[in-house]
């Protein structure tokens, strides 16, 4: 396929396409730097009203400038072309690192990596600014260890567009929040922190929220009352109960339930005890593991109870036999010292 023709830009690769369509590394001579560049799909490029949105999306993407937010440098049209140009990254996306790696992330690293994703997040949401489309394929590591957050924004301009088109549900399922199974485009930024959650719970344990990648699979597991999602530290004992508990939160099935802002995520990360629970979280029967305090077994206390009696009657019943063994196998001798039965039976 020929490169796109935009005056100015020197077309070097076609890296990578998805579903906001092409991505090349160019150099700009304007901007006198390589850049990496994305074009609106030709069949979105038909619809005025979409074009329309794509400019008004690339402006206010324009105020996003943090260091963990791909900055966008520029962005304009040439005849039915509509290009952003952003900042070119030399690294990996995290879905990539998820899979080589081979043992689970250290603690350190994993905050490093999430605290990082929720600082840009928290400055996003500030700016009124929603991602949609949060997934480890659209987070980057780049060379020097810095964490990026890229696509910014056009998750619903992708989505609006396709459901008006098709009906068809757009996004990655298994990160997305139940709310936005039911409508991909009125989404707020508390579908973002579920997001968050799933990207932390794949990238601490490997595995997905509700177990798997299907969007059946999933939809049925989130419809079922029952459902529970696995705690993370049963899958992964390095992380701490702060952070199994902060990843928990995250992914409440209802959006009430969850952090009401990424900013409270931060507090907790910054603040929390490693070894103590957070946002009302208390300990499970496995240790270590965390339940929300409505999912609490009914009777909790009482089989404590019954435990401790249990524990106690054993004790009782092994001072008892002691005891009777001591009865049994040693007898005084007149001068007072004990000897056992068995060596008096040995020397007669």
């Amino acid at each position: 396929m020929p490169f796109p023709r935009i005056a100015g830009y020197e077309f070097v690769a076609e890296t990578a396409g998805g579903n906001f369509g092409s991505i090349y590394k160019a150099y700009s001579e304007k901007l006198g730097r390589t850049v990496a560049v994305k074009v609106l799909p030709a069949h979105l490029a038909k619809d005025d009203r979409v074009v329309a949105r794509f400019a008004r999306e690339a402006q206010a993407l324009l105020k996003l400038d943090h260091p963990n937010i791909v900055r966008v440098l520029d962005h304009g049209s040439e005849g039915r072309t509509h290009f952003l140009a952003l900042e070119w990254l030399d690294g990996m996306p995290l879905e990539q690192e998820i899979e080589n790696l081979e043992t689970f992330p250290a603690e350190e690293e994993f905050l490093r990596v999430f605290g990082a994703c929720a600082e840009g997040l928290a400055f996003a949401h500030r700016q009124g600014v929603v991602h949609r489309d949060l997934t480890p394929a659209n987070i980057f590591l780049t060379m020097d260890k810095q964490v990026k957050l890229v696509d910014f924004g056009f998750a619903k301009l992708l989505a609006e567009a396709t459901i008006s088109a098709t009906g068809e549900i757009l996004g990655s399922a298994p990160y997305m929040a139940p709310e936005q199974f039911q409508n991909s485009a009125a989404v707020d930024h508390i579908a973002d922190i579920f997001s968050l959650g799933a990207v932390g719970y794949r990238y601490a344990t490997g595995k997905f929220p509700c177990g798997s990648d299907q969007p059946a699979a999933i939809l049925k597991r989130m419809a079922d009352p029952a459902f529970q999602i696995t705690p993370p530290i049963v899958f992964n004992r390095n992380i701490s109960v702060k952070t199994d508990s902060i990843l928990r939160k995250c992914l409440e099935m209802d959006p009430r339930k969850r952090y009401q802002s990424v900013e409270g995520i931060l507090t907790d990360i910054k603040y929390g005890d490693p070894d103590e629970p957070v946002g009302g979280y208390v300990r499970a029967s496995m240790p270590g593991a965390l339940m929300p305090p409505a999912a609490r077994p009914a009777g909790t206390h009482k089989n404590r109870k019954w435990i401790w009696i249990a524990a106690v009657s054993v004790l009782i019943l092994a001072a008892a036999g002691f005891v009777a063994w001591k009865k049994k196998w040693f007898k005084p001798e007149a001068d007072g010292k004990p000897t056992t039965s068995r060596s008096k039976r040995a020397t007669r």
